[in-house]
């Protein structure tokens, strides 16, 4: 049975949102314990009890405008240091959070530590395409804002590990997001990272994609740095959320519109279903010794569950496993 580390304190609506997604998820995985942790105060007030719960109480939590660093080192008895904490000594398999993403990447590297071989974890996520139900990993999505060519070069190795275990495609194409497709296009990381790609045996490139394309399905994998990969996630939210916006704006405009929209309620239902990324769940910081999945800091219950769903997936298939043969076989050469 694998044991997931929970904290319970992290997201916006916090811990009711957490709660009501492990409720979800014990329902659905008969084969998975939950270690929840957080304030007990508010943890008895959502009052939820089961056979494979146990609940750790926490004296403080970390909050969103808290200093990474800081809050590593300084709130050792918060919800989301005590749930890794569980990680490093054995007590769990796998930890989930919706808390600060950089605390939480800050602290899962150092006290996780790296897999050999691994020189930056990169944050992935599977995002959608065009194409209902068809998805691609897309790393790295913040956690490294300061990439090498070397380090993008490994990031498409565990990108493409990714995608074998979360898409099972036996040979994941990989795509370099740039500002054009030829070889020399971008910056001095990006033509040398370009370079590096084609030489790596280890991954099947396709070359660059320019943002406007990442989306029709022509790869498997997105690599990026983690600030232009985090500002082309959120360019996706706040496009999304614009869009939204305005069609509900213009459907309510007049008794004509809102006829038009009735006519196109299905039709706007499949948009969302296929576009809309939120019920992956959360990222995942690749190349850690543990599965360390982030949940959106705004989660709702099913993104939750979806996220405690990720960890269970990655230990399944062992994940830290399959990411340490690779690079193990590099080192061996």
């Amino acid at each position: 049975m694998y044991k997931i580390a929970v904290d319970v304190m992290g997201s916006d609506d916090a811990p009711v949102c957490e709660l009501s997604g492990i409720k979800l998820a014990l329902e659905e995985l008969t084969h998975i314990k939950v270690i929840a942790f957080g304030k007990k105060e508010e943890i008895e007030a959502y009052g939820l009890k089961h056979e494979r719960l146990e609940y750790v109480y926490t004296d403080d939590k970390i909050i969103g405008t808290d200093d990474a660093t800081t809050a590593f080192r300084l709130k050792k008895s918060a919800s989301m240091i005590m749930a890794i904490q569980a990680v490093k000594d054995k007590k769990a398999d796998a930890v989930v959070s919706a808390g600060n993403t950089g605390a939480y990447i800050t602290a899962g590297l150092f006290m996780l530590g790296r897999i050999k071989g691994i020189r930056r974890p990169a944050l992935a996520t599977l995002f959608p395409t065009a194409t209902k139900g068809k998805y691609f990993v897309f790393a790295d999505l913040g956690a490294v804002v300061d990439a090498t060519p070397e380090i993008l070069n490994q990031t498409g190795i565990v990108g493409t590990q990714l995608a074998k275990i979360m898409l099972n495609i036996e040979h994941p194409k990989v795509g370099l997001l740039n500002i054009g497709e030829e070889d020399k296009k971008g910056t001095t990381l990006y033509v040398e990272t370009n370079k590096l790609l084609r030489e790596n045996h280890k991954v099947d490139f396709i070359g660059n994609i320019e943002p406007r394309y990442i989306m029709d399905g022509r790869a498997n994998v997105i690599v990026a740095d983690g600030f232009t990969g985090n500002i082309a996630l959120k360019s996706y939210e706040g496009m999304q959320q614009t869009i939204t916006t305005v069609l509900k704006r213009e459907i309510m405009k007049s008794f004509g519109t809102k006829i038009g929209g009735l006519l196109i309620k299905p039709a706007l239902k499949e948009l969302k279903a296929t576009l809309d990324y939120e019920g992956i769940g959360g990222a995942v910081l690749a190349g850690v010794k543990s599965p360390l999945i982030k949940a959106h800091g705004t989660t709702t219950s099913f993104q939750f569950s979806s996220a405690i769903k990720i960890a269970t997936t990655f230990l399944e298939k062992d994940l830290v496993g399959e990411i340490t043969k690779v690079l193990e076989k590099d080192t061996d050469k």
